[in-house]
């Protein structure tokens, strides 16, 4: 007995035919190609660059690891002789410490109360130091400073000695340092800063 189908006069749909009809989309169409395991799709661009850039990364780790410890020894060594370039002192005193033979005392025509006070005014006026006591005597005058170092909250302490020798008034200054045996040649720079503005202290006009 013939078929439903056959007796109304349809006929079957050809394979592939209903991919060609609008709103209808074939099962094939969906699916990805297959690669082939012989021939395989070349790299992405993207893919290909990281691949070349990543083995440069090691080497280029190695070379700045290189430069930082290079730079860092130079430093160590630059620090290392600059420390051994100072005496190993940290008490020094003008024309006592023959580690500094260009420290000496001053001497000033003027009298010894100008001199005391255009030390006082010298101690005043520099950054970073105080005075802190002050003795007059027989012998002459003593004044006590603080110098604090510019990084470290460190003190040194500073005496100034004022004399009346042979017409001429004479200032001798002991720096000492209170914390460490080693100054660097802090209490060196102590002397010159506070000599050099005394200097100009003394050179104003009335003194």
């Amino acid at each position: 007995m013939p078929s439903p189908s056959a007796a109304s006069g349809s006929r079957p749909t050809p394979r592939g035919y209903a991919a060609g009809l609008p709103g209808i989309r074939s099962a094939s169409a969906g699916r990805r190609p297959r690669r082939s395991l012989l021939c395989p799709s070349p790299p992405s661009p993207a893919r290909s660059s990281a691949v070349s850039i990543r083995p440069s990364f090691p080497w280029r780790w190695s070379l700045v690891t290189r430069s930082t410890a290079a730079l860092g020894g130079v430093a160590v060594a630059g620090l290392v002789a600059a420390c051994l370039a100072w005496p190993r002192i940290n008490d020094v005193e003008t024309g006592h410490t023959p580690e500094y033979p260009d420290l000496q005392p001053r001497a000033y025509s003027a009298g010894q109360d100008k001199v005391t006070a255009a030390a006082k005014a010298a101690i005043g006026r520099l950054p970073r130091w105080t005075l802190v006591g002050a003795i007059s005597g027989t012998r002459g005058t003593d004044l006590q400073a603080e110098h604090v170092l510019p990084i470290l909250p460190l003190k040194d302490d500073v005496t100034v000695r004022l004399r009346r020798q042979g017409g001429h008034t004479q200032v001798s200054v002991r720096s000492r340092s209170r914390t460490f045996p080693w100054d660097f040649g802090q209490n060196a720079r102590n002397i010159r800063e506070l000599l050099a503005e005394l200097d100009r202290q003394m050179e104003r006009p009335g003194r």
